[in-house]
């Protein structure tokens, strides 16, 4: 049995959109894991193989390459929230994300020292995390 990976983008104002097409259009990685995509539509080419995560986000307008703003650091809190959720209801067996601008991640909401952090509130993990 394959893994389920849930696939995040990352920052859409930056190279984690390049970074995953180009990951995608790698025969092999289909014929490794079952990919769920969390990303923006028309941002990534499709393929057979990969599913499309259905949320919010997909339908976000375009982002200013290279800017850090609150709009992307939302995008990105809720696409790793997206993820999260895949995992914790099961859905998934792991979560892999593109880079992301912790800048824009302030922007947009997180007050923790890094997205592990984040990620280790939102869950509820209280231990060593880094």
């Amino acid at each position: 049995m394959k893994p389920r990976i849930a696939l995040f983008t990352g920052d859409p104002a930056g190279i984690g959109p390049e970074l995953v097409q180009t990951l995608l259009r790698d025969e092999s990685v289909l014929h490794k894991a079952q990919i769920t995509l969390i990303a923006q539509q028309g941002v990534i080419e499709p393929r057979a193989g990969v599913v499309w995560h259905d949320w919010t986000g997909r339908a976000a307008s375009a982002f200013e390459r290279g800017v850090a703003s609150e709009h992307n650091g939302r995008f990105m809190l809720d696409g790793l929230l997206e993820g999260l959720r895949l995992f914790q209801r099961g859905d998934v067996d792991a979560l892999c994300f593109a880079p992301l601008n912790k800048g824009a991640l302030r922007l947009g909401g997180m007050t923790e020292e890094d997205e592990l952090r984040w990620v280790a509130a939102r869950i509820g993990f209280d231990g060593v995390c880094g």
